[in-house]
């Protein structure tokens, strides 16, 4: 057997095994729909993960939520309740502004506390830094599961 079939045989069992990880499963709700998949400006089909992470990046929240002036264990019950209530209506993107610390007496708390919480949650997915409109370093957009 040479390195091209082995390699196409690896490549398959891969594809059995993809609807198998979660994230990957989150990643298809986003996938365009047919009408979509063609680009005028590139010629693209849209089905790479390039053009997938595109439109991820892309997508403007749908639910924002303001921490600032909390403490952490506050911060986190009342995110713990927004992601409760995004998921019970079907949000996929959400915006969730802490703040940048620049107020606080000591070293900034609610940033550090959010993303520990965020890893934690078997709700959350993906997240990043929103952009600089959006809040900066103060905001993280989260994609729910």
């Amino acid at each position: 057997m040479d390195f091209g079939e082995i390699l196409k045989q690896w490549e398959k069992g891969r594809q059995k095994k993809r609807s198998d990880h979660i994230m990957d499963n989150c990643l298809d709700d986003y996938l365009p729909t047919q009408k979509d998949t063609h680009t005028k400006e590139t010629g693209s089909t849209g089905n790479s993960t390039a053009d997938l992470r595109k439109k991820l990046l892309a997508m403007k929240p749908q639910r924002t939520i303001d921490l600032h002036g909390l403490t952490g264990d506050e911060a986190v019950s009342r995110l713990e309740r927004f992601i409760g209530e995004c998921r019970r209506d079907n949000i996929k993107k959400v915006l969730i502004i802490h703040g940048k610390g620049n107020h606080s007496k000591t070293a900034p708390v609610l940033g550090k506390k959010i993303r520990q919480y965020l890893e934690q949650c078997p709700h959350t997915g993906a997240s990043g830094v929103a952009s600089k409109n959006m809040g900066g370093y103060g905001a993280l957009w989260v994609l729910l599961r």
